[in-house]
């Protein structure tokens, strides 16, 4: 098996070296991985097996049939490719990257997403959302991440093999190793407050190893290289950037003291500019064609209202219901996708509501889409506020349009609005080219700077962000009711300052037959 390793695979193992056994695992992206041990420990707890029936792509599955990879896979491979990067950085001595800051994050890329809830983020977002439990404060899968991994250590089996590679019966240093690990998955937005570091895992001149997990800074991590990879492959769906672009970025990245910030960063050579430019954009037309993709954005509401509906009628340990497992470990960690089939499965009237919607998706029973509009937050601070309040506006708009409806007979399933948000990264407003260090790997001792403002107004856009409304109404509908809704809906996104007066996709082939044939 080593013989027939990959070069990149290879590369995974010296990163990792010093560790022990090596577990090897064939992957569709990357082919062969490394899994030394401990790392392979943690692999074999309940707590990560259960990402095997946890879906990446959430409900999309039901529109890309082939993307049902789950976070069990994309974790191995942000793993591996936390190795690549970790190797890279090893190559330069005077960075004193130690086996013990290879494992962390090693550990860490692993387990980021160990906390993700069934369907992943329908979970801790439209439905949470939906039962106004989102927002600051409020519980996220990388507060469950950190939660179970905190369980994970605590196994007499994982310590044992832990403590072997991270500090040993160094208490002191164990539990600064652990804690390291935990500020990886989810760093503090600010690293430095007041000229105050704030991280406790590792001091100011490790400041680089909280870029490679989650990059608070320009968002480009390793998480983002294989998910952008892994879901655009699964789900059959081209974009422009590659494993041969991932490869080129890696092998360029250089570590260089911030202008801005004083500590260190990971700063990216500029001839890789365009491949940094390629995963932006391909990030961007994932979540437009596939994440959010119109019928995807259907088939999730539908899925919420499965669950609220079947929310009071779920009853888990500690009188726990679906929406509140995750305040008890061992209850959301027994949770996964499977809760869909269980109501699908199930023979009582309590969830018969919750089986109609699923009824309806499996037979594809679907509310058609009848008219889209879209809007740039950018444009003024009108916009902005709905873009925040998009959740509850969508929810005020429907509310109204049911009203409206119900001297026509509608009912509240007869009407969706469904709002998305597409932007770059970051928080929407920046693209994260803008924030991206660079140097020139032809100077003798390059200084990192940010990519010229001309490069960034001719590739990266000022309008980063795109907030949508959309319709769905039921096919059973009168036309003349729909047309009273569609207007009914018009005009109400009149009065928040969109304009509806333009459409913002080209007329349907259906529609451009009718009209030839008419003529």
């Amino acid at each position: 098996l080593l013989q027939g390793a990959s070069s990149e695979g290879m590369s995974s193992e010296r990163a990792a070296a010093g560790t022990g056994a090596i577990r090897r695992v064939n992957d569709i992206v990357h082919t062969s991985i490394a899994l030394p041990r401990p790392l392979d420990v943690i692999v074999d707890t309940v707590e990560f097996q259960r990402l095997r029936n946890v879906k990446q792509l959430g409900a999309a599955p039901l529109v890309f049939p082939s993307g049902n990879h789950t976070r069990f896979t994309h974790s191995i491979g942000t793993c591996h490719i936390a190795q690549l990067v970790l190797e890279k950085l090893r190559s330069d001595r005077s960075l004193a990257v130690t086996d013990e800051d290879v494992l962390c994050v090693s550990i860490a890329a692993l387990c980021h997403d160990i906390g993700h809830g069934p369907f992943s983020h329908l979970y801790d977002g439209p439905f949470m959302a939906a039962l106004k439990m989102d927002g600051p404060g409020q519980w996220t899968h990388e507060a469950g991440s950190k939660a179970i991994l905190r369980r994970v250590f605590e196994y007499p089996r994982v310590e044992r093999a832990l403590r072997e590679y991270l500090g040993g019966s160094d208490n002191k240093r164990y539990f600064t190793n652990l804690e390291f690990i935990i500020e990886l998955i989810s760093p503090p937005e600010m690293l430095d407050h007041a000229g105050e570091w704030v991280p406790k895992g590792r001091p100011i001149d490790k400041s680089f190893l909280y870029d490679i997990v989650s990059n608070v800074h320009d968002g480009f991590d390793v998480d983002k290289f294989d998910y952008v990879l892994r879901d655009s492959m699964m789900a059959g769906f081209g974009i422009r950037f590659s494993k041969e672009s991932m490869l080129r970025v890696i092998d360029n990245i250089r570590v260089l003291p911030c202008p801005r910030l004083g500590f260190k960063r990971i700063c990216f050579a500029t001839k890789t500019a365009d491949d940094l430019l390629s995963l932006a954009d391909s990030r961007h037309v994932l979540h437009a064609r596939v994440y959010q993709h119109k019928t995807v954005g259907l088939i999730e509401a539908m899925i919420v209202k499965a669950f609220i509906a079947a929310e009071p009628h779920l009853k888990f340990r500690k009188n726990l219901r679906l929406s509140t497992i995750h305040s008890d470990v061992d209850v959301f960690c027994r949770v996964d996708d499977s809760i869909l089939q269980i109501i699908a499965n199930s023979e009582g009237p309590d969830l018969e509501k919750a089986r109609e919607y699923l009824s309806a998706i499996s037979e594809r029973n679907l509310a058609k889409r009848v008219a889209y509009f879209e809007c740039s937050p950018n444009e003024n601070m009108k916009l902005r506020g709905i873009a925040k309040d998009r959740i509850d506006v969508a929810k005020r708009l429907e509310s109204t349009l049911v009203d409206v409806g119900k001297a026509y007979g509608v009912i509240d399933d007869d009407i969706y609005v469904i709002s998305r948000r597409i932007y770059s990264g970051l928080d929407g407003y920046r693209h994260p080219m803008s924030e991206a260090l660079v140097y020139d790997n032809k100077e003798k001792h390059p200084v990192p700077r940010r990519l010229d403002s001309h490069w960034l107004v001719l590739r990266a856009s000022q309008h980063t962000t795109l907030v949508s409304f959309a319709l769905y109404l039921s096919r059973s509908l009168p036309e003349s009711t729909v047309d009273i809704l569609l207007g009914e809906f018009k005009t109400a996104l009149k009065g928040y300052g969109i304009d509806v007066n333009r459409s913002n996709e080209g007329p349907s082939p259906k529609k451009i037959r009718a009209v030839e044939n008419n003529n």
